[in-house]
Parts: structure tokens; C-alpha cells; sequence
């Protein structure tokens, strides 16, 4: 059986690495290819080298064995799975499995997967969503987003992925706002009532506890703040609409710019 490239020069390396000790572990080398090739064999080879300490810890191999035992590939019923893993929780050690697996481009085809559902993800406002809304499992903050998000693309109409970042982030400081706003006003029926029922003998009256304040003030620091964040995304965006357009002019001679008549010489290849 052919070995695919990858793991040729990984097994290569494995004479050399053998004399050398744990923190230098060589990286195996990865077969260049487009774009950020470079940065995902890097990441892949930190897996690498994580899975080779790994082996000589838990196991205590020697340094030779560990790194042979990390250049084992997957079984392929594993190899199957992760056809069926969603985009969002691949790792790094799972493009590296693919990469030892006998296929040297599956990793790469897998890895332009993810990027291409990353794009989606951040090109919808999903992303974004997420880094807000925390772990409560709850529809309603991600559509909330969401509504501010398509009110302010609609009104704004952003030209480039620079305005669509600083829609983002108003929506974000919007949401977030909205979110305090609701905490705070929470903090603050909580503390009145728990006196007002005091006074209809409801039940025993307690002094106003230090905890309570500072959440109070908690949130109301963080209201000013998301309005300071919302406020100086609105003034870039701003700032980027009234920078004069610049007009780009190919393959014309004369251009009429406001009854002004501009000639150009032009030179190409035809």
C-alpha cells in the first residue's frame, strides 16, 4: 500500500526525532498548497506534536514509539464519521486524522468546508449572535439580533464587509443594551419589593444588602458602556459614509464628471 505523502514525511523525520528530546519535536511537514495552506499545517502539526507528548505521558513511551503511535491512522468506520460531524465542531486533530487516513486532500477539502460555512455564518449575522448571547439554548435572543441586524442593513444598505461589521456590532451593543436594561429593572423589583412587602407585614423586613447594590450599579455601568459601544460604531460607520467616493476609470478617454468634461490618455494592452 502507497503511504500517503504526509505521512512519507513524517516517517521520515522519525529516525532524526528519535535522538531528540520531548520539547523538540519535529513538526511533519506538510505538502504546500494554496492560500493558508501554510497556517493549517501549522495547526495541524502542533496536534501533532500535542499527541506525541500525550503518548509519552499517559503512556510512557519513548520518544520513537510516541511518535509512531501518533502517526497511526484512524480506522475507517472513524474516518466515515466524520462525514457526518457538523462544520462547526470539526477540530484540528480531526483534519489531521483525515490526513493520515490515506486521502492527502481530505483534510484540505474538509478544512474548505469550514471556511465556507464560516463565511456563511458570519455573512448572515449568526455569528455575531453568538458571541453575545451566551449558553442559554433560548431562539429568542438570536432572533432578536437578528430583527435589529435586518432593520439596520435594511436602512443602511452597507457597501462593503467594513459596514456590515459595524452593523454587527451596533446590533450587538443594541441587544446588549436591551439585555441590561431588562437586568437592571429586575434588580430593581426586587429590591422595592422585598421592602413594600416589609411594610404589609408580608414578611420580615431586611436591610438592603451590599450584593444587591452592586448588581445595581453592575448594570448600570454596563448600560452606559453598550451605549458608549453603540455610539462609536454608529460615528465610524458615519465617519465612513462622508469619505468622498473614489471613482475608478478604466479604458475610458473622455468621462463627464458634473458637466466637467475630463480627458484621459489611456494606455493598455489590447
Amino acid at each position: 500500500m502507497t503511504l500517503p505523502v504526509r505521512v512519507r514525511r513524517r516517517l521520515a523525520r522519525l529516525k532524526q526525532a528519535a535522538n531528540l528530546p520531548a520539547e523538540l519535536i519535529p513538526a511533519p511537514a506538510c505538502p504546500p498548497t494554496e492560500d493558508d495552506a501554510s497556517a493549517v499545517a501549522g495547526e495541524l502539526d502542533i496536534r501533532f506534536r500535542d499527541a506525541v507528548r500525550l503518548h509519552q505521558r499517559v503512556y510512557k513511551l519513548p520518544l520513537a514509539e510516541a511518535i509512531a503511535r501518533a502517526l497511526e491512522p484512524l480506522p475507517p468506520h472513524a474516518l466515515k464519521g466524520l462525514a457526518s460531524t457538523p462544520l462547526d465542531e470539526i477540530t484540528w486533530s480531526d483534519l489531521d486524522a483525515l490526513a493520515l487516513g490515506g486521502d492527502d486532500e481530505a483534510y484540505r477539502r474538509l478544512w474548505e468546508k469550514v471556511k465556507e460555512a464560516a463565511r456563511e455564518d458570519v455573512g448572515t449575522g449568526h455569528a455575531a449572535a453568538r458571541a453575545i448571547e451566551g449558553h442559554s439554548g433560548h431562539c429568542q435572543p438570536r432572533a432578536t439580533f437578528l430583527a435589529v441586524r435586518g432593520l439596520l442593513v435594511e436602512a443602511w444598505q452597507p457597501r462593503n464587509g467594513l459596514e456590515v461589521q459595524l452593523l454587527d456590532q451596533i446590533a450587538q451593543a443594541q441587544t446588549e443594551l436591551w439585555g441590561w436594561q431588562t437586568a437592571f429593572a429586575a434588580l430593581t423589583y426586587i429590591a422595592s419589593h422585598g421592602r413594600a412587602g416589609a411594610v404589609r407585614g408580608e414578611r420580615q423586613h431586611e436591610p438592603q444588602r451590599l450584593t444587591v447594590a452592586e448588581e445595581l450599579e453592575q448594570a448600570m455601568n454596563m448600560i452606559e458602556r453598550w451605549q458608549r459601544f453603540y455610539m462609536r460604531a454608529l460615528e465610524a460607520l458615519q465617519k465612513l459614509r462622508r469619505r468622498p467616493a473614489s471613482v475608478v476609470v478604466r479604458r475610458a478617454e473622455q468621462v463627464n464628471l458634473a458637466q466637467n468634461q475630463v480627458n484621459s490618455a489611456f494606455r493598455g494592452s489590447n
